[in-house]
């Protein structure tokens, strides 16, 4: 789906996007806030990204520290197991009792990812990621179900886990903090919709039913 594409925006002034979820359209910002938009991004677009590169990393430290022992592509799987799933929550009003730290998700809420599913969403082999996901399951933090993998609601909870969730909000806090003292704005940004956001997680969560 387009981006900040100038062409774009010349031929389209208000940008139309087509929901998945419905057909429903969704106007974009008009012409004049896009490109100011653009022009206002070139300034600070190195600086971002030296910002955002450091908040990932801060992240992943966080993350190994969670799983002493196991390599880094392990732990990304994990993660990427959980966020798979997860994702429909994200877009799902009633799952707002599950944005608390004290209500995670339970397992009968979580969908089952396949392991191929995991590993192209990650652009990594498929068997490197089977690979991983035994590891996990050997682990107990991963468990295979009808339909795919699911990282149980158990094994995500507990004092360890509530401070690496506060630490990723501070984290986050930082980051944004950071970004709006560097001049970045959200003001006349597109929704994140037309910038393909979300096709990572649909892409996850629409190939399912392989569970190993």
């Amino acid at each position: 789906m387009a981006g900040y594409n100038r062409a774009t925006m010349a031929s389209d002034p208000i940008r139309v996007i087509r929901r998945r979820d419905g057909g429903q359209q969704m106007p974009q910002r008009p012409i004049g806030a896009g490109r100011a938009a653009v022009e206002s991004d070139a300034q600070i677009a190195r600086l971002v990204a030296r910002l955002a590169m450091e908040h990932f990393l801060r992240t992943l430290q966080g993350l190994s520290a969670m799983h002493p022992g196991e390599d880094l592509l392990t732990v990304l799987v994990h993660r990427a197991i959980v966020t798979a799933n997860l994702a429909h929550l994200d877009v799902d009003p009633a799952a707002r009792q599950f944005a608390t730290l004290a209500a995670a998700p339970p397992d009968e809420v979580r969908r089952p990812v396949s392991v191929r599913a995991v590993a192209a969403s990650m652009g990594v082999p498929l068997e490197t990621v089977r690979r991983r996901t035994n590891r996990l399951i050997e682990l107990g933090l991963c468990r295979r179900v009808k339909g795919g993998l699911i990282v149980p609601a158990a094994t995500l909870e507990g004092p360890d886990a509530e401070s690496a969730l506060l630490g990723n909000m501070a984290g986050l806090r930082r980051l944004i903090w950071r970004l709006q003292s560097a001049g970045f704005r959200l003001s006349g940004a597109p929704h994140p919709a037309a910038e393909g956001d979300t096709a990572v997680a649909e892409h996850v969560n629409g190939e399912r039913g392989e569970a190993g």
